[in-house]
C-alpha cells in the first residue's frame, strides 16, 4: 500500500498543507489548502484584541470600496444617463416631424398605428432613464456611505490604541478632503432634478395618449408633487452643495507597537 507523506510549508503569511502519494508523481496528487493568516479570527485568543477586529472590518471596507471605483459605476451611470437624455430628446424631435409631415386621409392609418408604435418605445426609454438616474444616486450613496464608515472605524483603532498603550496591528488610513464647488453643485443638482421632472411628465402624457380611455381617472401630473419627490431622493442620497468627498486610503505599512516598549500597565495583552 502506497504511503502517504504530510505537507506543511508555511511562506507569506500563508499555510499550505497536504499529502503525497509515495508511489505517484507529487504533482498529480498533491492537496493543497490555502489560508490567509490575515483572516483569521482567533476571538478566544489573548492576544486577539479589538483592534484586530476592528482592522478587519475596516479592511475589507477597503476592499469593497476599491471594488466599487475599480468598476467605475458612478460614472458610467452618469455617462449613461446623459446617452439616454440624448436618445429622448432625439426621438421627441423625430416624432414632430412625423407629425408635421404626415398627411392624408388613406396613410392616417398606418402614420396612427406608427405613432403609438413610437410613443412606446419612447415610454420604455424614459422609464430606462429614470431607473439610470435613481442607480447613479444611489450608487455615489453606497460609495458616501462606505467611506465615511471607514472613517469611524478608523477613528475607533485609534481610540483602542490609546486606551490599550500600543499598536497591535499595521493598519493606516489617509483621507483625502477633495474640494468641492458649491455653486457649480446647486446648478447640477438643480438641472438634474429639473430634467428628470421633464421625463416623469413626459412619461405621464405618454401613459394617456396610449391608455386612452382607461386613464380617464387617472390623477393630473403634479409637477411640484415630482418636484418634491425628486429633491427628497438628492437630500437623502446625493452629496449637498459644497460638501467636500471623502477619499479614504487604507494601507498596512505601520509596524505594531514592539513587544519590549510595551508599558507594564498591559500585561493582559501580552504573554507571560
Amino acid at each position: 500500500m502506497a504511503q502517504k507523506k504530510s505537507v506543511l510549508g508555511l511562506h507569506w503569511g500563508r499555510a499550505s498543507v497536504g499529502t503525497l502519494h509515495a508511489a505517484s508523481r507529487p504533482e498529480a496528487t498533491r492537496h493543497v489548502l490555502q489560508l490567509s493568516i490575515g483572516g483569521l479570527q482567533l476571538h478566544d485568543h489573548p492576544l486577539f484584541l479589538r483592534e484586530h477586529s476592528l482592522q478587519r472590518q475596516l479592511r475589507g471596507m477597503a476592499e469593497q470600496l476599491a471594488a466599487l471605483r475599480s468598476k467605475e459605476g458612478l460614472e458610467l451611470l452618469s455617462l449613461k444617463a446623459t446617452e439616454l437624455a440624448a436618445a429622448v430628446r432625439q426621438m421627441q424631435n423625430e416624432m414632430r416631424s412625423a407629425q408635421v409631415s404626415g398627411s392624408g386621409e388613406a396613410a392616417g392609418a398606418a402614420a396612427g398605428a406608427a405613432a403609438g408604435a413610437q410613443r412606446q418605445r419612447l415610454s420604455a426609454l424614459c422609464l430606462e432613464l429614470l431607473s439610470v438616474r435613481v442607480e447613479r444616486d444611489e450608487q455615489e450613496c453606497a460609495e458616501r456611505l462606505l467611506s465615511r464608515r471607514m472613517l469611524r472605524h478608523w477613528h475607533a483603532i485609534k481610540e483602542e490604541r490609546r486606551a490599550q498603550g500600543f499598536t497591535a496591528t499595521r493598519a493606516k488610513l489617509q483621507v483625502q478632503l477633495l474640494e468641492a464647488d458649491e455653486e457649480a453643485d446647486e446648478v447640477e443638482l438643480d438641472e438634474a432634478c429639473e430634467a428628470e421632472v421633464h421625463e416623469r411628465q413626459l412619461m405621464s402624457t405618454l401613459a394617456r395618449a396610449v391608455g386612452g380611455a382607461a386613464t380617464a381617472g387617472v390623477a393630473a401630473f403634479d409637477a411640484r408633487v415630482a418636484r418634491e419627490e425628486v429633491r427628497a431622493r438628492q437630500a437623502s442620497l446625493r452629496r449637498a452643495s459644497g460638501e467636500k468627498s471623502l477619499l479614504p486610503i487604507y494601507a498596512e505599512h505601520d509596524d505594531p507597537t514592539p513587544l519590549e516598549l510595551l508599558t507594564p500597565q498591559a500585561p493582559q495583552y501580552v504573554e507571560p
